[in-house]
């Protein structure tokens, strides 16, 4: 049974005010899976999305409608048109010892996406927390490897709460993530296996998360040991061309009416302009406030 951690934002059910908005999906498509609002250039259903890595399936067998990233296992909860993101959920690696220093649980951690997705810099951390601990991700750049990771010690259970709220590597350490990622593998380990401090902290936990959505405290040890999955961040793009390229040829140009193209690192996404709102990939998407 996949346990979702307290720490999840819910996902926000619609509000009057957004129900007046204009339709987020193209006609005759489905513009919702359970609370959420599915936006193109997403859509659930041949002819609903712009291209195959805009597909989004609905699993409506879980009691909760889920949304999946194309036929993948990536679940998620946000689509933002604005920012150009995906707030999904992802798995939490975790390496457990008994008391005579017994590997007794090991489950590591992997995420892939497709262009025209990479994984935040800016919106996510790498965390591990416990106090026998040291973690590190492996991801790549095109054809450039990047490794980097963090270690977090402690004696006892007391050292750990009096650094509650921060991760400064007792009991709790984080870091950056290189840009541009298309992938990462996450690698935890422990020191001794966990013989010194088993009897407060037998596991070790370390995921990526987004910014904000894990705040270390004195009871953290023991929710992550009933937590699978961490809120993390993807941007997303239209296309392999800049704004100025891509705006010439109107044909496939994504940005429609009252809307303006930013540029991402290789792509673009489209915003509605001041005093406009709704969606900028659909024609008229973008109506007067």
């Amino acid at each position: 049974m996949v346990v979702v951690v307290t720490i999840l934002l819910a996902t926000p059910t619609p509000t009057t005010a957004q129900s007046l908005l204009p339709p987020q999906a193209l006609p005759g498509c489905p513009d919702h899976c359970g609370n959420l609002t599915i936006s193109y250039p997403f859509g659930i259903g041949d002819g609903c999305y712009l291209n195959d890595r805009f597909n989004v399936t609905c699993n409506i067998s879980t009691q909760q409608p889920t949304t999946r990233l194309m036929t993948s296992n990536v679940e998620i909860t946000n689509i933002s048109l604005y920012d150009g993101e995906l707030q999904i959920l992802q798995f939490a690696a975790r390496d457990c010892y008994g008391a005579q220093g017994n590997l007794t649980a090991r489950h590591g951690s992997r995420l892939r996406v497709p262009p025209p997705y990479t994984i935040s810099e800016t919106k996510n951390v790498f965390v591990a927390v416990g106090c026998d601990t040291y973690a590190f991700f492996t991801g790549h750049r095109g054809e450039q490897k990047y490794t980097t990771g963090c270690m977090s010690i402690c004696d006892n259970l007391d050292n750990a709460i009096d650094q509650q709220d921060t991760c400064s590597g007792v009991g709790c350490c984080q870091t950056k993530i290189p840009s541009g990622l298309k992938n990462l593998t996450v690698t935890l380990r422990s020191f001794n296996n966990h013989t010194d401090v088993w009897d407060f902290n037998p596991c070790s936990y370390a995921f990526l998360v987004q910014e904000g959505e894990f705040n270390f405290n004195s009871t953290s040890f023991r929710e992550l040991n009933d937590t699978t999955r961490v809120p993390a961040i993807l941007d997303w793009e239209i296309g392999n061309e800049l704004c100025d390229i891509a705006a010439k040829n109107e044909s496939t140009f994504a940005c429609k009416a009252n809307s303006s193209c930013h540029n991402r690192s290789s792509g673009y996404i489209c915003r509605c302009r001041p005093g406009y709102e709704g969606n900028p990939y659909l024609p008229d998407g973008c109506q007067g406030k």
